[in-house]
């Protein structure tokens, strides 16, 4: 493939906006340039000439660009995978007969590799390129690139696509679309859509260019919409995303006579209604000289195959707007009856079968293994699954699918497909009886459906019902129990349908209170148990955001509320609490109320020879969730989301180093030696450095994110981290190899693991199992599971004769075990959330010991453990204006000093639970405090600073 380079050569081809400052402007001399480096290290390396080459890409960047380019011009093809999202991913790689993958993480090479991998630097990225092993390869034929089909109705096909079936798109669309090199496209099709492929040429063979843009940005709607405008002249996209800009924003701005958009293009499903259409258009939409565009294909004849102009002028028919004309001469349409008999005459239903003599992909699963003899063929006829209407005038008018296939937000979903797995996931008995489903199993088949489901397969809602609707025949009526559930959700709210996804899809236990706001007496839904973690931080995805952001639009009156719900489910700083909060407000406001007003126990009694008095703060530039750890008395450390890890001062908060990483911090620091500490991060890597002057000194790739603080024993580093493969991984500290790896349940862990004994570790996951493990060997002593997912860092309690570990699951339940067997003995229900880790003073009295923890439910708890009758009994509780998240500390034996999520922190007395002083940070905290000397305290907030303090007594 060739580059326009020459006449183009000093024109943009990228702009690469990932956050909403200026972009990054790439010419196409310039990436030019790096595609020649790229193909040179190609022949370094032996690679060969057409053959395919598998490249994970999650997103598009200006380096991915380079990569795909660089293939095509060694004349080899591309499939793109994201690795980490394709639960099947080996599966898929085995079927696209790729010979070669490409990725920027080690841990993809997990997948059929020969573990040879070598070096690719590209605009400051490093690729890894390695052999992949597979039962056969596609090579020696001129192909473009592989697509892959989602596989709704049975296996995923791989579409093996050539440059004669792609050109003709390219060829048509810019003829039609007049794209000159004026021309900014969006890139906004993502790399395993093949869409992209079109933006992309587009560009490149009128010597335009392209937007691109990170996917955080992408699906929220407003800072998309500065992203792209003013700029962007070309747009193509589904119809379900483009509504989520809302009316407003499309009306006043994308299509408004002065914005840059020439041209819209909508398809991948079923095009908006006339009706729908006229409410975006503003009233001199005809004179804009902006063009709106019906796009329709198949993967299985990549890419697009018709088209059409919609204008104020076009006819409404009930079953809406025409598929338009094939978008070259050598394609054709036809429908078949259900016997598969083509129907000749108009005014008919059928399935829409594509034709065409020049655009043969290549697709084993139907074609069979000889790639030769499908070059051979003629023409080549392709069934769309489509049910399509043929009116009097020989239009073409898509109705649904033939095969009882949706699809959802842009994807493919075979319902009867997707019974089928369902079915697989639950026992007998809930098949019978799902009216009786206990809230055990209910969870349990919760999990499963996260565990065995894609994304775009995941429910909405999981309905127990009596009985099934049948028709006359005896079938299940699908439509009707649809009409029933959607007339639930239109006499529903926006924060009921939230509220009823937190508990049927994610599983969380929610209980309802009425709180009087007004005089009136007004009462108001509010949720009891409030989750101070975000929507994506609970588990949720950005699909499910966008499929809960869809369905609560429907029942929301303002377009700008509905636009921004989409945003704070995608913010990882919104707190699940915020959402309900804007969700109440947003479904009915209070009268002569602004705010909630919560009143904090006891704070009056205060004693005044306590205070807390504020010596410096130090801005780390994002907010600080980790708990800053101390070194001897002088150092202090801790990470944030900013990338950036600062050693100080403790005493001055004078730094002393810095070290900027990949990806946020959310990990304690752990200080090993007087010039080694270790810290874990968001991108997967345990690192260790030098605090004194911040240099990294090694990295070493877990595999997943990492929040748990890493266990030191001996010579060797034990990591928790959210790693899909094994969650739990020992290192020697002196050699960097690893020790041992182990799976621990189906989940990640958040929660630090805790030593037990010299030879003995206890961890708990996200999935609620808690094990014992050998410490040097990686060997389960003992496994169990409990009902909730564990957050909280366990602790344990030694008497005279025994040893016990505690316990606190998410859903408030306090459990107290022995260490020999993991056996439970005691328990204590709280009346909140538990995401606190639990602290243990020590205490004089040999009889009994405290435990002290927060909740979610405002209070600070302290329960008593009595050693002889093993009863677990609430000492006190203090009751404050917010959730505690942070883990409470203990000074000098004697006080309790907690934070809650509103930023208060309050010093309580260990024995009588008395508040003795407070100070208001006015910022949110999630930071654990810790202590130096007794006298000096240190605490991160989401205000983007690290707080020191001396209590003064």
């Amino acid at each position: 493939m060739d580059l326009p380079t020459i006449k183009y050569q000093n024109n943009p081809l990228i702009y690469e906006r990932i956050a909403l400052e200026s972009p990054k402007v790439y010419s196409y001399k310039s990436i030019l340039k790096e595609i020649t480096k790229c193909i040179e290290y190609f022949q370094q390396y032996q690679v060969e000439n057409h053959v395919g080459i598998a490249v994970d890409i999650k997103e598009h960047s200006a380096a991915s660009i380079v990569l795909l380019l660089s293939i095509l011009n060694h004349n080899c093809r591309f499939y793109c995978l994201d690795f980490e999202e394709t639960k099947d991913a080996k599966k898929y790689l085995r079927l696209s007969g790729v010979k070669y993958v490409i990725s920027n993480r080690f841990q993809t090479f997990d997948y059929n590799s020969k573990q040879t991998k070598y070096e690719i630097n590209i605009l400051n990225n490093t690729y890894y390129l390695d052999s992949c092993i597979n039962d056969s390869y596609i090579e020696n034929i001129s192909l473009c690139y592989t697509i892959a089909t989602s596989g709704s109705t049975g296996s995923p096909k791989m579409v093996h696509v050539p440059y004669e079936c792609i050109e003709p798109n390219i060829t048509s669309l810019s003829c039609l679309l007049n794209v000159q090199q004026n021309d900014v496209i969006f890139l906004g099709s993502p790399p395993t859509f093949d869409p992209f492929v079109v933006e992309l040429f587009l560009a490149l063979k009128t010597g335009g260019s392209v937007l691109i843009t990170s996917k955080e940005i992408r699906l929220q709607p407003q800072k998309l919409l500065k992203c792209m405008f003013p700029g962007v002249s070309i747009f193509q996209t589904t119809p379900s995303l483009f509504r989520l800009f809302g009316k407003q924003s499309i009306h006043d701005e994308i299509l408004q006579s002065k914005s840059s958009l020439r041209c819209l293009i909508l398809g991948g499903e079923d095009f908006p209604t006339t009706l729908e259409l006229q409410t975006w258009l503003p009233l001199d939409f005809s004179n804009s000289g902006k063009r709106i565009f019906n796009i329709y294909g198949i993967t299985e004849v990549s890419c697009w195959s018709s088209i059409y102009e919609f204008n104020n002028k076009t006819e409404t028919k009930d079953f809406g707007i025409p598929l338009g004309k094939p978008l070259d001469d050598n394609t054709f349409f036809r429908l078949l009856d259900k016997f598969g008999n083509i129907l000749h005459h108009t005014n008919c239903k059928g399935e829409l079968e594509i034709v065409s003599t020049k655009r043969h992909c290549f697709i084993p699963q139907l074609d069979g293994d000889d790639v030769k003899m499908m070059q051979l063929k003629d023409v080549i006829y392709r069934k769309t699954g489509d049910l399509i209407e043929r009116d009097g005038s020989g239009d073409l008018y898509y109705l649904g699918r033939t095969n009882n296939t949706i699809k959802r937000l842009g994807k493919r979903l075979c319902l009867d497909s997707l019974s089928k797995k369902v079915e697989n996931l639950l026992s007998k008995e809930n098949l019978i009886n799902s009216n009786n489903v206990p809230l055990e199993e209910r969870h349990s088949i919760l999990n499963n459906f996260q565990k065995y489901l894609e994304n775009h397969e995941q429910p909405d809602k999981v309905l127990y019902g009596k009985e099934l609707l049948l028709n006359v025949h005896g079938k299940v009526d699908r439509k009707r129990i649809l009409n029933e559930i959607l007339a639930k959700k239109v006499c529903s709210s926006a924060v009921k349908l939230f509220e009823d996804f937190l508990t049927n899809v994610m599983g969380f236990q929610l209980t309802d209170q009425l709180e009087r706001q007004t005089k009136d007496e007004i009462c108001i839904k509010r949720v009891k148990l409030f989750r101070n973690i975000s929507f994506l931080e609970a588990g949720g995805t950005s699909f499910q955001a966008l499929s809960l952001a869809t369905e609560m639009a429907d029942v929301m009156e303002n377009n700008q509320e509905q636009r921004k719900i989409l945003e704070m489910l995608l913010d990882n700083s919104t707190t699940i609490e915020k959402i309900l909060q804007f969700l109440t407000f947003s479904r009915k406001k209070l009268k002569n109320s602004s705010e909630f007003y919560v009143k904090c126990g006891r704070l009056e009694n205060y004693n005044k020879n306590y205070s807390l008095k504020q010596l410096w703060r130090c801005d780390l530039k994002k907010c600080i969730d980790a708990t800053p750890s101390l070194y001897q008395e002088n150092v202090l450390a801790v990470g944030s989301h900013s990338h950036l890890l600062l050693t100080l001062n403790a005493q001055s908060g004078q730094e002393i180093s810095r070290v900027e990483l990949n990806d946020r911090i959310e990990c304690t620091v752990v200080f090993v030696s007087s010039q080694l500490a270790l810290v874990g991060c968001y991108d997967g890597y345990l690192y260790g450095f030098d605090f004194n002057n911040g240099s990294i000194s090694w990295k070493l790739n877990v595999k997943g994110m990492i929040k748990a603080k890493p266990l030191v024993i001996k010579n060797m580093v034990i990591v928790a981290s959210y790693a899909e493969q094994n969650n739990i991984m020992a290192f020697d500290l002196r050699s960097l190899s690893l020790v041992w790896s182990l799976k621990l349940g189906a989940k990640g862990i958040f929660s630090s693991p805790l030593l037990i004994s010299h030879d003995s570790v206890l961890f708990c996951t996200l999935d609620g199992s808690y094990a014992l493990v050998e410490a040097e060997t990686g060997t389960i002593k003992w496994l169990h599971k409990l009902e909730s997912p564990v957050f909280s860092t366990p602790a344990k309690i030694q008497t005279l004769h025994e040893s016990f570990i505690i316990l606190a699951e998410v859903k408030g339940l306090i459990s107290i075990c022995r260490v020999e067997n993991g056996e439970k003995i005691c328990t204590f229900q709280t009346e909140g959330n538990v995401f606190s880790g639990l602290t243990i003073p020590l205490t004089d009295n040999s009889n009994y010991n405290f435990i002290i923890f927060g909740c979610h439910d405002k209070n600070v708890y302290c329960l008593k453990f009595q050693h002889n009758t093993k009863e677990l009994t609430l000492h006190w509780q203090v009751s404050l204006n917010a959730a505690v998240f942070s883990t409470p500390i203990v000074i000098s034996q004697q006080y309790i000093l907690a934070c809650t999520t509103l930023g208060l922190m309050v010093l309580i007395d260990l024995m009588k639970g008395d508040i003795l002083t407070s100070y208001d940070l006015k910022a949110e905290v999630f930071s654990s405090p810790c202590c130096l000397k007794d006298k000096y305290v240190y605490v991160g907030s989401r205000d983007n600073y690290l707080y020191s303090f001396e209590l003064e007594k």
